[in-house]
């Protein structure tokens, strides 16, 4: 792996800039100089928890179907709303 942003310690300090290659013990400096997260090369990975928008709308949509409340389907538009423009489609 390389590394492809700028890798900051707990303090903020630039302590790497991009392009390194990493291995186990740069990864080991890494952690004892306090660096909590780091950006790499390559493919992103799509964890379980961070679904496409798309599939979170229909979800929504589910979860709001057997509801015919107005105070509730305007919740589920507000929710729609926000996650539309904040989140980008994938």
């Amino acid at each position: 792996m390389r590394v492809a942003a700028e890798v900051k310690d707990d303090q903020g300090r630039v302590i790497c800039a991009p392009g390194l290659e990493l291995d186990a013990s740069i990864l080991e400096r890494f952690q004892r100089l306090g660096v909590h997260y780091l950006v790499v090369e390559g493919h992103p990975v799509n964890f379980p928890w961070e679904r496409p928008l798309e599939e979170d709308l229909e979800e929504l949509e589910k979860r709001f179907s057997h509801t015919s409340d107005p105070r509730l389907l305007m919740l589920k538009e507000l929710i729609k709303q926000y996650w539309q423009k904040s989140r980008k489609p994938e």
